[in-house]
């Protein structure tokens, strides 16, 4: 996987792709505008948005890439190389096999999310997202685990199993927090429901641009462009497509369809995994901005 090519590590601006060096520093300087009392994700993706600019986001399995310690290494690499933002979680069933590389180390859920909270998120410049199942939230207590996050400098979170009719309470807790819940629509979301998550998604839209497991593809669906166009015609928000997203080539033909954000998890994930050592692997993800 050290032949990725771009991997994703571009912006887009009115249509074509800059390189990232170009770009980094305005990135970096916008999202360290951030208060992180009060700010939140969607005022990077906004300000990027209207310099006519996309943002990439990288996704790290908390506590293990391969460990924590590895972990926490990327999320200040991947911060410094000018991440719009860094989406951090423990969800084994979004990648299946491939995410699985990434949880040969035991986990022990919150306490390791907590440690990265503690020790890395208010040391990043870059809004961080959090992607965790309800139940997480549940054996901490909803309110206890909005708070604690928002506390440590989280930005955005993601609940994928929670259905949008079961939202209404965390969505009440993440905007009296200054949280934002993010919501997931799928390639396979009725036209209706996909406007009702758009309306109800706070800070921006995720667009899963996969229907199946996620993990590296040799192309982006077809029918993602149609679908951010749907999206586009209903909101102002910003739309990340993400899951899949592995290579240069996608990278170019998202940027054709002019999106604002998109998410290279996969390819992260994967060098991360299965590098030689932590260290190669650092350096594997490292060669995929400098690329670019």
């Amino acid at each position: 996987m050290a032949s990725l090519g771009c991997g994703g590590a571009v912006h887009v601006k009115f249509g074509k792709i800059v390189k990232l060096n170009a770009v980094s520093a305005k990135v970096a300087t916008v999202a360290a505008a951030i208060d992180k009392e009060t700010g939140n994700i969607s005022y990077v993706l906004e300000e990027l948005k209207n310099e006519g600019r996309g943002g990439i986001d990288s996704y790290l399995t908390a506590g293990g890439d391969p460990n924590i310690d590895t972990t926490a290494k990327a999320i200040k690499l991947l911060d410094n190389l000018g991440a719009a933002s860094l989406s951090l979680g423990n969800l084994p069933c979004l990648t299946l096999w491939l995410m699985a590389l990434s949880f040969r180390q035991p986990l022990q859920g919150h306490s390791r999310m907590a440690q990265l909270w503690t020790l890395w998120l208010p040391q990043i410049k870059a809004p961080v997202v959090l992607f965790v199942y309800y139940n997480q939230l549940l054996r901490r207590g909803v309110e206890v685990f909005v708070k604690e996050a928002k506390a440590a400098g989280a930005s955005g979170l993601v609940v994928p199993d929670l259905p949008l009719e079961e939202t209404d309470r965390l969505r009440q807790l993440t905007a009296a927090t200054g949280l934002e819940l993010v919501l997931l629509t799928t390639p396979t979301t009725p036209a209706e429901r996909m406007i009702s998550i758009t309306e109800a998604s706070q800070g921006f839209v995720y667009l899963v641009s996969l229907t199946g497991v996620t993990g590296t593809r040799s192309k982006v669906e077809a029918r993602v462009e149609k679908l951010l166009k749907s999206i586009k015609a209903i909101t102002e928000k910003a739309v990340c497509v993400g899951f899949g997203i592995s290579n240069g080539p996608q990278a170019l033909q998202i940027a054709e369809w002019v999106h604002w954000h998109y998410s290279i998890g996969s390819a992260v994930v994967k060098l991360l995994g299965e590098s030689g050592t932590p260290e190669q692997g650092l350096q594997a993800v490292e060669r995929i901005y400098i690329r670019c």
